[in-house]
């Protein structure tokens, strides 16, 4: 019996040549990651949730009432329909103005509607 049979691995040129780029393609991926990983590592303290949103003080409402909006109150509609707004009344409860009422208005729309009692942010 005579024929060759050989076992291990195949030196073939054209195999050879094709995992060369791929290869070289994943060390350029891995160093990119690790660069934009090194780049964009937190630095320092956490900055504020909102900039310049302005002081947050606690209040408490202690009315609400529904009308028509008027066309200036935020959230009316801009086509001149008349939707509902709510118009709270709220006592500051911290803060220099502690003590103080004040009326706020916004779209019926708003997200949930604070009832009498509820302490708020303004």
């Amino acid at each position: 019996m005579s024929g060759s049979h050989r076992h291990g691995h195949t030196s073939d040129p054209a195999l050879v040549r094709g995992r060369r780029p791929l290869a070289v393609a994943v060390v350029v991926l891995l160093v990119a990651t690790l660069v934009g990983l090194f780049l964009l590592r937190p630095t320092g303290a956490a900055t504020e949730d909102f900039p310049n949103a302005g002081e947050r003080i606690q209040a408490t409402v202690l009315a609400a009432e529904t009308a028509p909006c008027d066309e200036a109150s935020p959230g009316a509609p801009a086509d001149g329909a008349r939707e509902l707004c709510v118009e709270l009344a709220i006592r500051i409860d911290e803060g220099p103005d502690r003590g103080a009422v004040v009326r706020q208005a916004g779209g019926d729309n708003a997200t949930g509607r604070p009832d009498v009692g509820d302490r708020v942010v303004v």
